[in-house]
């Protein structure tokens, strides 16, 4: 790439492109010598988006309370989506086990998605979550 680079024409696709690709080279050996590395950020852009879109939504949480509410919701629905448990199910098990705001980590921590006993009549996932394997 070093080699090519003087001889493309200045600020031309060619000389985008080698400069590109020669500020992106560290993270492209650490891409190829890692196999455990997603080539793209794809996961996480679909995580994002429901916040992306729900943007414009959130200026109508009436208060800084309403927000932070909102965030600890999304929080829990994405978390649990994580989880590979049905956030609707999640919610309703947690609304109907109220557990009280000064409890300890130990019993926040069981009421956790990777945690928690979800009994079998609360709804199971439709569907799973794939990791982009590409």
């Amino acid at each position: 790439m070093r080699e090519i680079k003087p001889h493309a024409q200045p600020n031309g696709m060619l000389d985008k492109a080698v400069y590109y690709t020669l500020n992106q080279w560290d993270s492209l050996v650490y891409y190829l010598k890692n196999g455990a590395v997603n080539i793209d950020n794809n996961a996480a852009e679909r995580q994002i988006r429901p916040f992306a879109i729900g943007r414009k939504n959130w200026l109508f949480m009436g208060s800084p309370d309403g927000a932070k509410a909102g965030a600890i919701l999304y929080s829990l629905i994405e978390t649990a989506k994580l989880n590979n448990v049905n956030p609707e199910g999640y919610l309703k098990f947690l609304l109907e086990h109220f557990i009280d705001p000064d409890a300890d980590e130990k019993s926040l921590e069981n009421l956790m998605p990777w945690n928690a006993k979800i009994p079998d009549e609360y709804p199971k996932p439709s569907l799973t979550i794939e990791e982009n394997t590409s």
